[in-house]
């Protein structure tokens, strides 16, 4: 049986660990847009919202902090999923709990 929670987790444990492994391949400004947005769509925040700066700078100091952790770990490889969950309905089920909020 598919344990979803399990599986939730461990998407969000690959998605963190593919960011610590690629924020780096972007530009200073271009990677601090991406985050901005990234916190706004993480934290639900409507376009028309303005950001709290200090608050977008204290997540991201402690995002980056959590990359540096993966990085330095031994458990920086992606984690499998269960055997008992295909490969289709992983893909598909973290695209439903990823996918960004229509506008």
């Amino acid at each position: 049986m598919l344990n979803l929670g399990q599986l939730v987790n461990t998407v969000q444990k690959n998605c963190h660990i593919s960011d610590a492994r690629h924020a780096g391949d972007f530009t200073l400004c271009i990677f601090l847009l991406k985050m901005r947005e990234f916190y706004r769509w993480e934290h639900d925040i409507p376009f028309a919202n303005n950001l709290p700066k200090d608050e977008v700078g204290e997540w991201l100091q402690e995002r980056e902090g959590m990359w540096s952790d993966l990085e330095s770990s031994s458990s920086h490889r992606a984690m499998a999923t269960s055997s008992s969950c295909s490969i289709a309905s992983t893909r598909v089920t973290a695209w439903r709990m990823t996918s960004a909020p229509s506008l």
